[in-house]
């Protein structure tokens, strides 16, 4: 998202106002009597055997963390984080479900009633429309925006999870220049894309040639570790040593030099669930989510598709003729109404494309028909999952080079992923650019 919004002043955004939300008070209470009940008047908490959780249930059967629940303007919901053994409602296993008053949530072999109360606590919402690079004057972004400005004020580390074109980035830099460390550098580690030996030498160092560690070099700035979810486990093990001791210990025996940058890091999937499934180090996710903030995805608030629009044609410099297809009621109805998997990003791709083509294009000359009808439920969720996105990243690849033409760093820069990683994925598929 940085790469297409440009900075705008929170007094030039022309929104209307929506309504604030509040948070609606529930209550978690074990059934078999051995602990009191725990009210959360925060929205959502987190249930599991982690000292983390806003529910601590210390048993074995339950995971570290192990299901999300909260109450939100569509009604009460929990969401199984990948649990060892699973999540049940009134004894129905489910992965994401909605609740009524007085339901019994299993999670191994504890139970917990869940109950609605009358109480609500209002939600705080920041009084801007604007942080950083990101808009929004909906409730929604303005909540965000309201963690964002907290993790702003601190040098705690931050964890900024996501799906993929939320903003997740660009919110990471925004915090850096809001902090008292803004006039300190900026780095970024590209987990996803980097070769193993080119992250080896960025995050611990290089004795020959010598190369400095991007801890070093950010001095008492800031070091985003863009997708740490993709790191190895080698990496991971000697991140958290690192992190733990407070200090980097040189390749070759070298003196060790002290920590004294502020560590932020996205991931664009849960982490929790990762850590679940032993694929994420317990101890590091303890270090990086000190705070934990989740960017939402654009359906979430629709309401500020109009002035996404606005402000990525008044980047593009247009004159008022060739924008006016694009601001018309119509077309932006249309735009609200999708569901944006891809997020700004994918709405940011369709007006490219509606502006190469000028007019005013159906959505779906962008995104893909479903495939739920080539869909086959005799494999296993993985193995159709993991097709489906093979068969996305397929289709995207070959929709965007078309877009600019077969020129890779173009696409790159419009897509806003990393060159090496539009090379590695068109090696990946046999597709030329």
């Amino acid at each position: 998202m940085s790469g297409t919004f440009k900075r705008r002043t929170h007094s030039t955004l022309k929104l209307r106002r929506y309504e604030l939300p509040s948070f609606r008070h529930f209550t978690l209470t074990r059934c078999d009597g051995l602990a009191g009940a725990v009210t959360i008047n925060t929205g959502s908490a987190q249930v599991g055997s982690s000292a983390l959780n806003e529910v601590q249930v210390d048993e074995p059967t339950v995971s570290r963390f192990h299901c999300e629940v909260g109450v939100g303007p569509g009604g009460a919901w929990v969401k199984d984080l990948g649990s060892a053994n699973g999540t049940e409602v009134d004894g129905v296993r489910v992965k994401e479900a909605h609740l009524k008053d007085g339901c019994v949530l299993t999670l191994g072999q504890v139970a917990l009633r869940f109950s609605l109360s009358g109480d609500v606590s209002p939600r705080p919402q920041s009084s801007e429309e604007a942080f950083g690079p990101l808009l929004g004057a909906g409730a929604v972004m303005r909540a965000c925006f309201a963690q964002l400005e907290r993790a702003a004020e601190t040098s705690r580390p931050v964890l900024l999870e996501g799906e993929t074109g939320t903003g997740k980035s660009a919110a990471a830099e925004a915090i850096h220049d809001a902090s008292a460390r803004k006039d300190e550098p900026f780095l970024t580690v590209d987990c996803a894309a980097l070769t193993p030996g080119d992250l080896e030498a960025m995050l611990f160092g290089r004795d020959s040639p010598r190369r400095l560690s991007v801890f070093e070099e950010a001095r008492e700035g800031a070091v985003l570790l863009d997708e740490v979810g993709e790191l190895s486990a080698e990496h991971q093990n000697r991140l958290t040593t690192v992190l733990e001791r407070g200090e980097l210990r040189r390749p070759g025996g070298g003196a060790s030099v002290l920590l004294r940058c502020r560590l932020l890091a996205t991931s664009r999937v849960d982490l929790r669930q990762r850590v679940n499934e032993t694929r994420f180090r317990n101890n590091l996710f303890f270090r990086l989510a000190v705070v934990r903030v989740v960017m939402p995805p654009l359906r979430q608030h629709p309401e500020d598709i109009p002035v996404l629009v606005d402000d990525y044609l008044e980047a593009k410099a247009l004159t008022e003729e060739e924008a006016a297809p694009l601001r018309t009621d119509e077309f932006q109805q249309r735009l609200q109404a999708s569901s944006w998997q891809g997020n700004v990003r994918e709405l940011h791709n369709h007006l490219e494309r509606c502006l190469v083509m000028g007019a005013a294009l159906p959505l779906h000359d962008t995104v893909p028909p479903s495939r739920a009808g080539h869909v086959n439920p005799r494999r296993s969720w993985a193995e159709a999952r993991r097709l489906a996105l093979e068969q996305f990243e397929r289709d995207y690849l070959e929709a965007l080079l078309r877009l600019h033409r077969g020129k890779v760093a173009e696409a790159a820069k419009a897509a806003e992923v990393d060159r090496v990683y539009v090379y590695k994925l068109l090696k990946k598929y046999g597709l030329k650019s």
